[in-house]
């Protein structure tokens, strides 16, 4: 056990907390699962401990494998040493090929089970093509009264814009509404497909192992890459290049301006898109502020602090004035009087009926208010009011189901939005019908796919345990470990969604790959002890 001085108790600190959130976590997917009746459950997926027995049992026959292959078959094992090394040797082109693939693949899917989906996305995809066709930037579609969309949720007008921008340049070239979908769902697969590669590369920064980055490849397809969302152009997928870009940047052994202008950038790149994008941001600011106490030695490392931070500062400011030159293309105001506050969110967040998800009659009751400050108060009371009827074991009862909420479901809740199957393109060659089959949730496959991904899900939550307890805890891993705990935190203080924990899945994956590691440097000392 080492000494817990000053100097790192704030990574001890996060260790800590890191491994008791994720063990709760864990315990509670195991133990409770679908035994309780919460929103958004999934009752396809095989029950949890079933995972865990088959993950056990794999682990079991592969370990098992390698001691019989190293004690019976030692003739083989140099065959075996010298195939790993030539793969490790091309791992490189490896990796860049199976990226190639999936790309493939990805197009594949969006050639043929291409669909509209509706709530949120619907809202901003008819805006941009009013916004084409008429010049008008506005949307009063929401809610029963019909209220402005964008004054609402202004946090979706920077993507929106974007959008705006783009189906303005397609419709000049004549091209129809579904081919401007078409367009947005491929930029979305390479912000996808780039946020990968951006993770394979930060993994490099946390190991000089080349199977590791190769293993860490191969889990972001199966978690991430081939899992469907790529299909629903919004700011969850659209925002999770910046992220994994930022962290990638902070690990960094040798950092150049341009890193810090990227952290900067990317954060409040990200952050305009999906405001949890900064919780990355925040982390590095905790760590490096705590770590200056102990650290500050001379002017010298003053001015280089200063420097980085303006050069953190810099990245933010051509973010702002690139959203100005926005705002000034694409002009909104947004009316304040009908923005949901943050109590809206925190009034959401404790709403037993909902289990903390979003609530229709939330919303309603909400939008019912007109001015903004008596909304404000109104939420705000109901806030108070809710949380004070929970006794403890209703509160710990309550909390035990958010967290099923957004972690009890591999596939991130698929298909769970709101008239999600909006418009339906079918394709009627075999290709598609298969694809359909696995990926609707109606589909015939889709409980196959469902059970897939749960398995995934589980493995990497068990992962990411060992991580946390057998890695070596430096800066690298507590900046990681404290973004997901910041992400955690979120969907459990506010509205409840598993969706909104996809934008740091390269993280989640990245923390799984260390656990696979510290799993291989732990047999590699058994091995040396025999």
């Amino acid at each position: 056990m080492k000494k817990i001085n000053f100097r790192n108790f704030i990574n001890v600190a996060i260790n800590f907390i890191a491994i008791f959130m994720f063990i709760e976590i864990f315990i509670i997917l195991i133990v409770v699962d679908t035994k309780d009746d919460y929103n958004y459950a999934n009752y396809i997926k095989p029950a949890n401990y079933k995972c865990l027995i088959l993950i056990l049992a794999l682990s079991f026959i592969f370990i098992l494998t390698a001691f019989i292959t190293k004690k019976y078959f030692k003739n083989k094992l140099e065959t075996i040493k010298k195939i790993y090394a030539k793969i490790c040797e091309k791992s490189t082109i490896i990796i860049s090929i199976i990226f190639i693939l999936l790309f493939i693949f990805q197009i594949v899917v969006l050639q043929n089970i291409f669909f509209e989906t509706g709530w949120d996305v619907e809202d901003v995809f008819s805006t941009i093509i009013n916004y084409g066709e008429t010049g008008v930037f506005d949307n009063h579609s929401y809610g029963e009264d019909l209220c402005p969309y964008f004054s609402i949720y202004p946090n979706n007008l920077f993507l929106a814009r974007i959008f705006a921008i783009i189906g303005k340049i397609l419709m000049f070239f004549k091209l129809s509404s579904i081919t401007i979908y078409k367009a947005l769902v491929l930029l979305d697969i390479i912000l996808v497909d780039l946020a990968g590669i951006v993770m394979v590369k930060t993994i490099g920064n946390f190991t000089n192992r080349k199977s590791i980055k190769l293993l860490g490849t191969l889990l972001f397809v199966a978690f991430v890459g081939i899992s469907p969302w790529f299909l629903v152009p919004y700011s969850d997928t659209y925002s999770i290049l910046f992220p994994i870009t930022v962290l990638y940047c902070y690990t960094k052994k040798e950092k150049r301006i341009y890193h810090y202008i990227l952290i900067g950038l990317c954060s409040y790149l990200g952050y305009l898109i999906k405001p949890t994008s900064i919780i990355i941001l925040i982390a590095i600011v905790l760590i490096e502020l705590y770590k200056t106490l102990f650290k500050l030695k001379d002017k010298e490392q003053m001015k280089n602090i200063v420097k980085n931070v303006l050069c953190v500062i810099a990245g933010i400011i051509l973010v702002v004035l690139f959203n100005f030159g926005l705002q000034n293309i694409v002009k909104y105001n947004p009316d304040k009087e009908y923005e949901f506050s943050l109590y809206h969110y925190l009034m959401l967040g404790i709403g037993q009926q909902s289990t903390g998800a979003f609530s229709h009659l939330d919303m309603n009751a909400s939008l019912s208010i007109h001015s903004y400050d008596e909304r404000v108060e109104f939420n705000k009371n109901t806030f108070i009011e809710r949380l004070k009827s929970l006794s403890a074991g209703d509160f710990c009862d309550f909390y035990s189901k958010k967290i099923l909420v957004n972690y009890n479901d591999g596939t991130l809740a698929w298909g769970r939005e709101g008239n999600f199957y909006n418009t339906v393109y079918s394709r009627g060659n075999i290709v598609a019908k298969v694809l359909r089959s696995i990926y609707y949730n109606d589909g015939r496959l889709f409980p196959i796919f469902s059970s897939f991904m749960q398995v995934t899900w589980i493995g990497i939550l068990m992962l990411i345990i060992i991580a946390l307890i057998f890695k070596k805890f430096d800066n690298k891993m507590a900046v990681t470990a404290l973004a997901l705990i910041g992400i955690t935190l979120f969907t459990l203080l506010f509205e409840a969604r598993a969706r909104y924990l996809y934008l740091y899945t390269p993280y989640y994956v990245l923390l799984a790959v260390m656990g696979i590691e510290a799993i291989y440097d732990k047999y590699k000392k058994i091995i040396k002890k025999d």
